[in-house]
C-alpha cells in the first residue's frame, strides 16, 4: 500500500461513515480499519520506512491524521471550487 491508496481508502470510509467530524472518522478508521484488521505495521513501513515497528506508535496515529485532514481539505476546497457560478 503506498500513501494515495491510504487516502483512497480513507475518504471511502470518510463518505460513508456520515460522521462530519474528521477527528471521530479518522479515530473510527483508525479503530476499525487499521488496529482491528492488524494493518499498523504495513502502514508504519509507508510512513517510516527506516524505522521499528516498536518506535512509539502514536507517531504513526498522528502522521497518518495529518495525512488524511490535509487529504479532506483538499477535497473539500476542490468541491467549493466546483461550485462557484462563472
Amino acid at each position: 500500500m503506498n500513501e494515495s491508496k491510504f487516502i483512497e481508502e480513507f475518504m471511502t470510509y470518510y463518505n460513508d461513515c456520515g460522521e462530519y467530524d474528521i477527528t471521530i472518522a479518522f479515530e473510527l478508521f483508525y479503530d476499525q480499519e487499521l488496529v482491528n484488521k492488524d494493518r499498523i505495521e504495513e502502514l508504519f513501513e509507508i510512513c517510516f520506512p527506516d524505522k521499528n515497528i516498536e518506535t512509539d506508535e502514536q507517531l504513526l496515529y498522528d502522521k497518518l491524521y495529518n495525512i488524511v485532514e490535509a487529504a479532506v481539505v483538499n477535497d473539500c476546497e476542490s468541491e467549493a471550487e466546483t461550485d462557484e457560478e462563472g
